[in-house]
Formats: structure tokens, sequence, C-alpha cells
């Protein structure tokens, strides 16, 4: 019998159908290609749209202070400047929303309320005592009637009628919104595909006189954590001995959203008064010893 040979035998198996059907698919992925950019305008992935999401992300500007004669509208209709809510003894956990959004917005002001109540169960803090939470919304449509019935769900989800006083909720108009949330780096923008605002999810913590001094992402917050980060906040206004003891042996670190040793600092701290204790040990000894080698000879000049 004779061996053929491999091409030949590969020629020979070919099968039309199947190469028809390759073709088909190479086919339909080159259209597929090039109707790419449509498709994605079509489905809302076109570049503006990513443009806008880009622009919506949160640029943390640590240190960096709000503008306390920006005037925005309270839940009565009253206009009232920001300054109203820094009295420069209370730290603010600001809440950048608006009523409308579908999703996001409320998932991250339920978590502050979640928090409030951890904080107030965990250590009797009080939101109006201690420090307040100011929500602004973003969008101007946004009216002071809608932020009332915002505030009435509040007081209910909180059972407090702390939060009347304790947790404003503002409105605004474009410029006062707009200059608000650039100082925080707060980006937001409006699509026209979805009809909504793009924008990040994290609250901001202010300083008692309105500097921006943590940036807590996400939408649940750690009663624990937002508390200590509170207590930072208000640069030793509010807290406990304890905590300020507390925060000099720990810091945040936003990575993982807890406080973690600071080795370096208990590491220099104990070095120190380590070098001091065995200076003054030394110190000592000598003085001892010097005094004891003083009274020996006194008493040998005794004797003579």
């Amino acid at each position: 019998m004779l061996n053929r040979n491999p091409r030949e035998t590969a020629r020979s198996t070919h099968d039309p159908a199947r190469s028809a059907s390759r073709s088909r698919v190479v086919c339909t992925l080159l259209v597929g290609l090039l109707l790419t950019p449509s498709l994605c305008a079509q489905i809302g992935l076109d570049e503006p749209v990513i443009n806008q999401v880009e622009t919506a992300d949160i640029t943390q500007k640590l240190g960096a202070t709000v503008d306390p004669a920006l005037v925005f509208t309270d839940e009565t209709g009253r206009e009232v400047p920001l300054s109203r809510y820094f009295d420069g003894t209370r730290p603010v956990i600001l809440n950048m929303a608006y009523f409308s959004c579908p999703v996001l917005c409320n998932l991250v002001t339920n978590g502050v309320v979640e928090a409030v109540r951890g904080m107030e169960g965990l250590d009797g803090w009080v939101v109006g005592d201690q420090y307040r939470v100011l929500t602004v919304s973003i969008d101007p449509r946004d009216t002071a009637a809608m932020a009332r019935g915002r505030k009435d769900d509040l007081v209910e989800q909180l059972g407090s009628e702390a939060a009347r006083t304790g947790w404003p909720i503002l409105t605004g108009r474009v410029p006062a919104i707009r200059a608000l949330a650039d100082s925080v780096g707060f980006g937001y923008e409006w699509s026209d595909y979805q009809e909504e605002y793009a924008h990040g999810s994290a609250i901001i913590l202010l300083s008692p006189e309105g500097k921006v001094t943590r940036y807590l992402s996400g939408i649940a917050y750690d009663p624990k954590v937002l508390r200590l980060s509170l207590v930072e906040a208000s640069e030793g206004k509010v807290g406990t001995l304890t905590d300020h003891i507390f925060l000099r042996c720990f810091y945040y670190d936003p990575e993982t959203g807890t406080y973690g040793v600071r080795l370096a600092w208990i590491t220099m701290r104990v070095g120190g008064v380590c070098t001091v204790t065995a200076m003054c040990a030394a110190f000592f000894f000598m003085s001892r010893n010097r005094r004891e080698a003083l009274a020996a000879r006194a008493g040998d000049q005794d004797e003579r």
C-alpha cells in the first residue's frame, strides 16, 4: 500500500462547507469592528460619555478650605452663607448628592445614617452636638421643598429630632454648587444620554473652620473610624483624652479604611524615653558614687 503525502491528504479531506462557514465568521467580525463606534454610541459608551465619567471622579484636596461666603438655600427657603455651618467648634461631614439620583446618592446617605446611628449607640455622639452632617445638592433643579421632604425622611430614619438642626440640607445655584464641589475635589457631570449626574461616592470631613481633613470613600462607613476621623478633623476640639492618645499612636490608612499603628512614631518615642531613662540612671549612679567617694575621703581625713 502506498502512503499518501500529508498535503495531498489534507486537500483530499477539505470541506467546502466548513470553509464557507469560517469565511462568514471572519466577515461578521470585520463588519462588527467597522460598526463598533456606532454601536458604542447607541449603548452610551461613546467618547463624550466616557469623558463625562472620567471628569466625575473625586480628587482629594486635603488642606483645602471651602469658601464660607458661598450662598445656598436651606430647607425653609432662606438664603444662608456656608459660614453658618462652620462654628469653629464642631467638625462637619459633607455629603454631596442630589434628590433624584436613582441609586448611588441614596446608598451614600443611608451609609451615613447607619454610621450616625452607630456613633450614637457606641459613644453617645449625637449629630448636632459633637459634629454636623451637611448635605448639599449638586442639582440646581432641586428645591427647598424637596429638601424639607428629605429632612423629614432623615428624622424618621434616625428616630431623633436632632437631625432637624444637626443635619441641614441645602440647595443652590450652579455657581455656588460648582465652586463648593471644586474646592473639595468632588467631580460631577451631567450625562445627556443617561439623563442623570455621573459622580463618585465618598463623604468629605471638614474641620470646624471648613478645611478638608479626610475622605471616606464607598457607601458604608465604620462608626469607629468615622468617629476618630471627626476627632482628628476637630483638631482637638472634640473627643476624649483617650481619643487623642490613640490618635498619637495610630494613623488612618486610606487603602484599608482603618487605623494602623504608627510604628516609627512609637519606636522614636520609646527610644527617646529609653535614652532619657538611661541618661538619668547613669547620672544618678555617677552622682551617688561621687557622694560616696567624697564621704569616704572625708572619713579618712577625720581619722587622721
